[in-house]
């Protein structure tokens, strides 16, 4: 329901109102500026503001489960290879030649298993690569918590 209020304002404010009515070109059935307009304009715009307040917090937390998401999809490969090898290397002593055969069908373990991670598009962490083309997020040193 529609409610009328009255309100005294200040010449400041009454000037700052009839300039947003001139801008926006609210008008009284008489011709005169509509200050009443202005004012219920201003009011609209900052209910929309707090509206896209409450987007804008919906999309950060949208981002940061996102960014959790990629982490957690980048991750999985080591920790899969790492088991994967030690799995192996535990059945036996191993050569350099056996380590790096086990290697090799580690990845080709991987792509089996989880080969679509890896074209995975990582829009919140920056990624670089490790020397067996595989994701990686590092952190840099100064920034390192793991010692």
């Amino acid at each position: 329901m529609a409610q009328h209020i009255n309100i005294k304002l200040t010449e400041e404010e009454e000037n700052f109102l009839k300039k947003i009515a001139l801008d926006n070109q609210f008008y009284k059935k008489s011709g005169e500026l509509s200050e009443g307009k202005a004012l219920k304009y201003l009011i609209s715009k900052a209910i929309n503001s707090d509206e896209e307040l409450v987007e804008n917090e919906e999309d950060n937390s949208h981002k940061n489960i996102e960014k959790m998401l990629e982490q957690v999809c980048i991750t999985l490969p080591h920790i899969l290879q790492s088991s994967y090898i030690s799995a192996q290397s535990s059945l036996s002593q191993l050569s350099t030649e056996k380590g790096q055969t086990i290697r090799n069908n580690s990845l080709a373990y991987l792509a089996v298993t989880c080969g679509q991670i890896q074209d995975l598009d990582c829009k919140n962490n920056y990624v670089s690569y490790n020397d067996r083309a595989m994701k990686t997020i590092p952190i840099d040193e100064d920034k390192n918590k793991w010692k």
